[in-house]
């Protein structure tokens, strides 16, 4: 998934949370550039399978 941000200035994305259901995925405290992105992989392989991604975040823990 990759999140996009279109906005001006930066994001941080700090107490963000993506939900499921009943479960929750917190977000790590990471800045999205005004015009940038952040790719949330889906596991550890993903990352490891495509390298040449800017700093990949690797899957949220679940709450």
């Amino acid at each position: 998934m990759e999140l996009y941000n279109a906005g001006a200035t930066s994001v941080l994305l700090d107490g963000w949370v993506l939900r499921a259901g009943i479960t929750r995925y917190p977000l790590p405290p990471v800045v999205i550039p005004a015009h940038g992105f952040v790719v949330l992989a889906p596991s550890e392989a993903f990352v490891h399978t495509y390298p040449m991604l800017r700093q990949p975040l690797a899957p949220p823990r679940r709450r």
